[in-house]
């Protein structure tokens, strides 16, 4: 029996795996490349392999800890090591062409864009790079082929070359073309025609509600993302996981109808054509692998821990892309994440027990959850913070479903007169509420607070949430089981 007692189960070696991965993904963002020879890795790792299956207690976590250790370290030092060493000519004029990876974005009165794909010299080179363009009425879009001539100012951050308003020469769109951009650029131009009209200067409302369905943010004037901040819904005009459950959500509502496997085809073709659309992101990859994790669990009548399944996807997407890690997207998205599966489930259970609490209790916890988590990521990157983001949060995203359902109908039934118009008159309506509500608490003077960014100590911050989820842990006693609720398991035990 004490023999058993220490034995650790085979599927504590993934765990243990993926949090050595990622540990070493954070050694390198903070402390940097240690060059360590490749190949001496590599051999270690069949070593650590056997001695994981091999052993039965603590040296079985040790073992897989440092299997996973090991596969980060490889795959980070070679991608930071490919940055630092590629090949694009610094502070000396290159003409090169780059491949628009994100949509363009509109900041001081310029347009920027992201691109990994570079061509010099007919030479590509993988280098994540950042352009800032001016003037900034240059019609650009995703997926767009730009041959700009300027001088690279250097590294910062995550990108390894920077061109601060280099001249445009040619824009072109890819050969074949990219038939998702395409059609979301026919969607985009056919929504802002039905609320604004034709030939009119695009509006708040029609930015929004391109900003719920397609995550652009190329529309919205910096005015109203500044309202945005300081209301504390920068995240709603971006594609990311709550976007997404809304797509999985209608998916598993209609065609559960039909048949289990249905809605699993459904759903997994809604998301990729809504990932298509999008890109994939930093934090859509997060909540695209997320949500089909627990679609194949659903459809197999199967649970799976949030936390193991957290744990497996950031691994894997650092696998994929090691500069996530630096992304504040990708932080954001799995900070609000993991505050809402660890405090929220705590938070209710200690104020409703075994009752279930309405919808706005609901909406707010999870809110004050997410925002708990995300706030000193926010502090460190903006040096600001929204006050009004609570009310703001319960207000607008509820009804962001709705606006997206009516956004998607008025385009896709403007050739029936009466129903268009219908559909029109009702977007226009709940839109303009939202963009009302927003510049309303915006404008309240205490609506955020600005303090220093770029202060380490700020993370400090994080002692609130732990010692919140300590206490309301041992206060609750809450099982995060899957197939173990917290009430039925400490009753089963006062019972034995």
């Amino acid at each position: 029996m004490k023999k058993n007692s220490k034995t650790i189960h085979y599927s504590a070696i993934p765990i243990a795996c993926c949090i050595g991965m990622i540990f070493a993904f954070v050694f390198l963002l903070i402390f940097g490349v240690f060059k360590i020879d490749s190949i001496a890795l590599i051999l270690l790792i069949p070593i650590f392999v056997l001695f994981s299956l091999i052993f039965k207690g603590f040296f079985r976590l040790l073992f897989s800890f440092l299997l996973g250790v090991s596969l980060g370290y490889i795959r980070g030092q070679a991608y930071y090591l490919g940055i630092s060493s590629a090949s694009l000519p610094q502070k000396q004029e290159v003409t090169v062409e780059a491949k628009v990876d994100s949509d363009p974005t509109i900041k001081n009165g310029t347009l920027r864009f992201e691109s990994s794909n570079l061509k010099l010299n007919n030479t590509t080179i993988n280098c994540p790079t950042y352009f800032s363009l001016a003037p900034s009425d240059i019609n650009i879009s995703k997926s767009d082929l730009v041959l700009v001539k300027g001088k690279n100012s250097g590294a910062f951050g995550k990108y390894c070359a920077f061109f601060n308003k280099p001249e445009v020469l040619i824009i072109s769109k890819p050969d074949p073309p990219d038939l998702f951009i395409e059609f979301r650029d026919w969607f985009s131009m056919r929504l802002i025609e039905i609320i604004d009209g034709k030939d009119s200067r695009v509006s708040e409302m029609s930015a929004l509600g391109l900003g719920y369905l397609t995550g652009q943010k190329r529309y919205i004037s910096e005015d109203f993302n500044e309202s945005l901040r300081r209301a504390g819904l920068s995240h709603i005009v971006v594609a990311s996981g709550f976007h997404l459950a809304i797509v999985a959500g209608l998916a598993r509502k209609y065609f559960y109808k039909i048949s289990r496997f249905a809605t699993l085809l459904g759903a997994g073709l809604l998301i990729f054509a809504f990932v298509s659309i999008t890109g994939l992101t930093a934090s859509m990859f997060r909540a695209a692998f997320l949500t089909l994790i627990s679609l194949f669990a659903w459809y197999f009548g199967r649970k799976i821990h949030p936390m193991r399944a957290v744990l497996y996807v950031a691994a894997l997407s650092l696998l994929i892309n090691p500069g996530y890690i630096s992304d504040l997207a990708w932080q954001l998205s799995f900070s609000s994440y993991l505050g809402i599966i660890f405090l929220t489930p705590l938070l209710l259970d200690y104020f409703y027990g075994k009752d279930s609490p309405n919808f706005i209790a609901s909406t707010c916890i999870q809110s004050v959850s997410a925002q708990l988590l995300c706030l000193p990521i926010s502090i460190y990157n903006f040096g600001a913070f929204s006050i009004v983001g609570l009310v703001s949060n319960l207000l607008i995203p509820s009804t962001i479903p709705v606006a997206m359902l009516l956004s998607l109908l008025s385009v896709f039934f403007s050739w029936i007169p009466i129903i268009s118009q219908a559909l029109a008159f009702f977007t226009k309506v709940i839109l303009g509420l939202h963009v009302y509500i927003i510049e309303t608490l915006s404008k309240i003077s205490w609506s955020s607070t600005e303090t220093e960014s770029g202060n380490p100590k700020v993370f400090l911050l994080y002692l609130v949430p732990l010692a919140i989820f300590l206490l309301l842990r041992l206060i609750t006693k809450h099982s995060f089981h899957p197939y173990r609720p917290a009430k039925l398991a400490s009753t089963q035990l006062e019972k034995s």
